[in-house]
């Protein structure tokens, strides 16, 4: 978690790595701990390499730099690649679940 302080209308950040690839292992490890089946873990693995691919492709390196139009713009590049609306919906919960 992000640690702000706010000092005579200063704010200190005490960071913490952003790194989006960092964030996703954290989200995969979590799965995990929480015994999801094998199956599940491999659809969130495949669902978040899509989103860090095309987030890659976008200069989104950082979680920070995440905004609802860049969930957008992933869901029409599904779209434009041949994925399905149900296969979209996937992903979609998949990044749902990643970024809640």
């Amino acid at each position: 978690m992000d640690t702000t302080t706010v000092k005579q209308g200063t704010i200190t950040r005490f960071e913490q790595d952003m790194h989006l690839l960092t964030w996703i292992d954290a989200f995969l490890i979590d799965r995990k701990a929480q015994n999801m089946s094998k199956g599940t873990l491999y659809f969130y693995l495949k669902k978040m390499e899509l989103f860090s691919c095309f987030c890659d492709g976008q200069g989104i390196s950082q979680v920070t730099e995440i905004e609802a139009g860049t969930i957008r713009e992933f869901l029409v590049w599904l779209e434009n690649n041949g994925h399905n609306p149900g296969g979209i919906n996937a992903v979609y919960r998949a990044i749902r679940a990643f970024l809640n």
